[in-house]
């Protein structure tokens, strides 16, 4: 641990009320530098001095659960504030560590416990450090309005922290830090970007220089389509055409040449076509709107033909529970899949990242997901800060032909 001597920040461990168990003067809690400009604690304990009765007790081992026996002893009454903040932090603990960009599984163990001493197991990727991973945890709890009681490390491969946090002078949890080497792999997370073509060339050229893979699809009208798709091949992203397509609601407004219903089928292969010719280097095709058209058997069998006949693939953007675009694609050997995850029905940053992390979760417990976006700033920033977390916590963000093969 001599990176941790080397630490410079460090602030004290909160002490218990009971005046018979006082910390050494030696034990300090140091602080790492997290997201680069914040200095956070992790706190590691060194020795404890008890009295009872006017006789002094040991210190417990290092290796001890952090809610250490307490002998011949009254336990500490809560209050007002500690069950406050012990209903907080069971309630939202999980949640607001991952929104913060935490890499890992977070689970309490003895989910039964109401008034006790709850254990959490925080279990990390490996490759996401334990220090990093202890600052991201006690800044929660401090903005819970919580404290950090007591710390032990376990000098182990892989290290072990332990930390009792609470309120009030009361431990109301105990959270258990380590590595866990099983989830070093946990999916495949494919993130595809749809309307790209008309924003400007600052603008949806950030997508393509994203560095970490990417879908990209165009709508073929898109006055930058051509420059951008071509930015993107530089940058070997996957391409598809964004194919438009008749929506339920009659007043949407239309993308020019969309494939309407009332088309025969010889007009909607020549306007497939067409549209394909307008997105060079296109691996794949998925549907702009078409609500209306993937219910309808006939329409979705011209545009796939040309699809085949092409060798591409297809994903259903699965923008009606009826449709029948996948099964179509399927029936006719057409490399299929399907969207599980809108990212952004909402334009709120924070909103588009807990459906990331929804997808990501997707991802690891199916083995793989398909997430949507659009070609919006407030997309790009929550792609470009919570996709590195997302890789870190076992998840791989992937292309598209990576799930087909």
């Amino acid at each position: 641990m001599k990176l941790l001597e080397r630490l410079v920040n460090v602030i004290p461990v909160c002490p218990m009320r009971d005046s018979r168990r006082t910390l050494r003067s030696g034990i300090v809690l140091p602080w790492t530098i997290v997201l680069g400009f914040l200095a956070v604690a992790m706190c590691l304990a060194t020795g404890i001095r008890a009295t009872d009765n006017g006789r002094e007790g040991t210190r417990p081992d290092a290796t001890n659960s952090v809610s250490a026996r307490r002998p011949n002893r009254e336990p500490l009454q809560s209050d007002s504030r500690s069950d406050s903040f012990r209903v907080r932090f069971r309630t939202e603990f999980a949640k607001s560590l991952k929104n913060s960009g935490f890499a890992g599984d977070v689970k309490p163990r003895n989910r039964g416990a109401t008034g006790g001493v709850l254990v959490w197991d925080v279990r990390l990727p490996v490759g996401y450090s334990v220090l990093r991973a202890t600052a991201e945890v006690i800044s929660v709890v401090h903005s819970f309005g919580g404290n950090v009681y007591r710390a032990e490390h376990e000098y182990a491969d892989p290290l072990k922290v332990k930390l009792a946090v609470g309120a009030a002078h009361a431990v109301t949890d105990s959270l258990l830090l380590a590595t866990d080497r099983s989830i070093a792999s946990r999916g495949l997370l494919a993130i595809v970007i749809d309307d790209m073509g008309y924003r400007s060339m600052a603008e949806s050229g950030r997508f393509a220089d994203l560095p970490f893979p990417v879908n990209l699809a165009f709508l073929p009208a898109g006055e930058n389509t051509l420059e951008l798709a071509k930015r993107a091949r530089a940058a070997r992203k996957t391409i598809l055409l964004h194919l438009p397509m008749e929506p339920e609601n009659g007043s949407e407004p239309l993308e020019p040449n969309t494939i309407m219903t009332a088309m025969g089928d010889e007009e909607i292969r020549e306007l497939t076509r067409r549209h394909l010719e307008s997105v060079p280097g296109a691996a794949g095709v998925n549907n702009h709107m078409g609500s209306r058209a993937t219910r309808d058997e006939r329409v979705m069998r011209a545009v796939l033909a040309e699809v085949r006949d092409r060798n591409l693939f297809f994903l259903d953007s699965y923008t009606s529970p009826g449709s029948t675009a996948a099964a179509m694609a399927r029936s006719l050997g057409i490399p299929t899949l399907e969207r599980d995850v809108f990212l952004d029905n909402s334009s709120d940053i924070q909103a588009i990242q807990r459906e990331l992390w929804a997808a990501a979760d997707k991802a690891s417990r199916s083995g793989r997901a398909v997430a949507i976006g659009h070609d919006r700033p407030e997309t790009y920033e929550a792609l470009r800060v919570t996709i590195p977390a997302i890789q870190r916590s076992g998840v791989r963000v992937c292309f598209l032909w990576d799930l087909l093969r």
